[in-house]
């Protein structure tokens, strides 16, 4: 049904998506930040790591990953929190003025990418959500973004926080408490590490949320040694992040970078100012729960996008995508009202390519086709 419906409607969409050449104005966007408390249980890390030197702590990665790190140690960790992003108003008044959509990015970016850094239109979320009359909030998660603090990164920045500071930030925009104005319906969009983290936000929390549009994801996740032995400490990379502790990682080449990141039909000018920008990731992120997908009773909605080019979440040939995706609806969310397609030509920063408007056009049109709860009463 969703891919009938898709093709009658693309056109269309595409029409309204890129009938502008120019960004969202200042005045219909404006920073925001939330004070969040949360509590999680993280795990515990080798207290060696927080003293240890760059090649030490990447030797601690390497052979954690390929031995699969299995802590059954934690800690509580809780506390008040800073939430940083950016809010858009709609720029058209409709029935989803109150849907907000909440965008959570992914490891080594920020909020910004949901802009498209400001590189060009062709790659602004924001503002083809804006245009269909919704509203969106794209957050830094913690440690993370321009404004960021830098928490432990062994102890603090982790998966289990990271789920409980969405939930509590979710809990308190609900409520009407925020800047943001009226929400009566939320839908997470998140990308790659931000998509799995809202998959175990759904399996925690499954009320908070009326519908996920989960992009460069699966329950296939492949990180093959050749792509985490370019993760080296922030500080021993850039000058930008000489002051991170060390447990901060980041990408250490544009070639490893586009490598892993872009596939397919993409502009290399702006695979090169990602590069230029890059964030960070931690090493307490890439081995807490939180980066793995997990099995949930979710019921509402959900939609899969990823690009067939995509190496660490479709791996295999262009043409397996579609079954791995379809796999990943019995394996993570069999009670859900699941829907997924495969973006054609495109690797796994989906909104970062040729591609972008279609995928754009393809997660809208699939929202104006589901039952919100928010629109039902």
């Amino acid at each position: 049904m969703f891919q009938v419906m898709f093709q009658h409607s693309l056109i269309a969409f595409l029409i309204i998506g890129l009938s502008n050449a120019t960004c969202i104005s200042s005045s219909q966007c404006s920073p925001v930040s939330f004070l969040v408390s949360a509590s999680a249980n993280n795990i515990l890390f080798p207290s060696f790591l927080g003293t240890s030197n760059a090649s030490v702590i990447a030797e601690f990665l390497y052979s954690s990953l390929a031995n699969g790190y299995t802590s059954q140690e934690t800690k509580q960790v809780d506390g008040v929190f800073a939430v940083n992003g950016t809010y858009c108003r709609p720029l058209v008044v409709n029935r989803h003025q109150h849907i907000l959509q909440l965008l959570v990015h992914g490891v080594t970016y920020d909020s910004s990418m949901w802009s498209g850094f400001g590189y060009s239109s062709t790659y602004d979320w924001q503002l083809f959500a804006s245009r269909q009359g919704y509203p969106t909030l794209a957050v830094d998660r913690l440690g993370h973004g321009i404004n960021a603090n830098y928490p432990d990164p062994f102890e603090i920045v982790q998966g289990p926080l990271q789920v409980e500071l969405l939930h509590s930030l979710i809990e308190l925009l609900k409520g009407g408490n925020s800047r943001v104005g009226q929400v009566d319906g939320l839908v997470y969009v998140g990308h790659s590490y931000g998509s799995s983290l809202g998959n175990n936000l759904a399996e925690r929390y499954p009320e908070d949320v009326d519908a996920y549009i989960l992009t460069g994801f699966s329950s296939n996740v492949t990180i093959s040694s050749n792509d985490i032995a370019y993760y080296e400490s922030a500080a021993t990379v850039d000058d930008r992040f000489k002051s991170l502790p060390l447990g901060y990682l980041t990408v250490s080449t544009e070639k490893a970078r586009t490598a892993s990141f872009y596939g397919g039909l993409f502009d290399e000018s702006l695979a090169q100012y990602d590069y230029s920008r890059e964030d960070s990731v931690t090493v307490g992120e890439f081995l807490s729960p939180g980066l793995r997908p997990v099995a949930t009773t979710y019921t509402r909605n959900v939609l899969v996008l990823n690009g067939d080019r995509d190496s660490l979440f479709c791996a295999g040939s262009p043409s397996d995508c579609a079954q791995i995706l379809n796999k990943t609806g019995q394996d993570l969310f069999p009670q859900a009202a699941y829907e997924y397609l495969v973006i054609s030509n495109t690797g796994h920063c989906l909104t970062l390519h040729r591609s972008a408007p279609q995928t754009f056009a393809t997660a809208h049109d699939w929202l104006r086709h589901v039952e919100l709860p928010s629109l039902m009463k």
